[in-house]
């Protein structure tokens, strides 16, 4: 065990390491586990992710299984989700917005697309990578937005797939989101 959880005094059997799950010598009490599930309660940890959040120093925060759960149950009854959604995924693996992107996709069995990383710095690529994908969601935040309206590529690029889009993690100034929204009724579809 790292030595820094050995200095949290956590119980071993009460934390599984990913990198030993991986091990092929590694051995697993089954009755272990199961005796842990259950006692697992909604409010029990399942990951932490990384964020700025308003302040602009990261910090790992921990998301426990409820609040995912209700925020899952929320954007599929508010965004009308029903697993037929092509996500356009955006968001790097560290970094908050995947890991609701990742539950949301994954509790309806709808389908992913990853959009390279690098395009968010390139906006003419990363609208036409989006049109040229079956991606109808997007999950983004509102500084992509604000760099596609800014270009007005909209009006240059039809996004006709493009069916639901939600931002997160960020005001959206509201020129760019009036604009976009007139461009986008025009012109994306």
């Amino acid at each position: 065990m790292p030595p820094a959880l050995r200095a949290l005094e956590i119980p071993p059997e009460k934390l599984l390491l990913i990198e030993e799950a991986f091990v092929a010598d590694t051995n697993f009490d089954e009755s272990v586990l199961l005796r842990r599930m259950e006692t697992v309660i909604d409010t029990d940890p399942y990951c932490v992710i990384h964020t700025s959040g308003s302040t602009g120093i990261p910090k790992g925060v921990a998301l426990n299984h409820r609040n995912t759960i209700d925020f899952v149950d929320w954007a599929f009854e508010r965004l009308n989700l029903d697993g037929t959604e092509i996500m356009g995924s955006l968001a790097p693996i560290y970094f908050d917005a995947y890991t609701l992107e990742f539950c949301l996709m994954l509790a309806k069995g709808a389908a992913w697309v990853v959009v390279p990383e690098q395009l968010a710095m390139f906006p003419p690529k990363l609208v036409e990578f989006v049109a040229s994908q079956p991606i109808n969601f997007i999950f983004w935040v509102p500084t992509i937005m604000v760099n596609i309206a800014n270009l007005d590529l909209l009006s240059k690029i039809k996004l006709e797939k493009l069916t639901k889009v939600f931002f997160i993690g960020e005001v959206f100034p509201t020129r760019h989101l009036i604009i976009g929204g007139v461009i986008c009724r025009r012109r994306c579809s």
